[in-house]
């Protein structure tokens, strides 16, 4: 992603560089970066350029995965 910075701290100017394994994930880091804020500054900044990583949450493996869920 790139992006330019405002001095008082929006962020604009949301280009997406490159997305894997699919453009779906590039259009939701846009979504990302355009909502996000950063502090004020006397100057703001521009060219910023930052990845964006999705992470999936670990599952927790057991031996006995193929076995349904107790339920109480």
């Amino acid at each position: 992603m790139s992006f330019d910075v405002a001095p008082w701290g929006e962020v604009g100017n949301v280009k997406l560089l490159a997305a894997q394994p699919s453009d779906d994930f590039g259009g939701q880091a846009i979504s990302i970066v355009r909502s996000g804020r950063v502090a004020p500054s006397a100057q703001g900044a521009s060219g910023c350029v930052e990845t964006v990583n999705f992470l999936m949450p670990e599952r927790d493996r057991t031996d006995d995965e193929d076995e349904p869920p107790v339920v109480d």
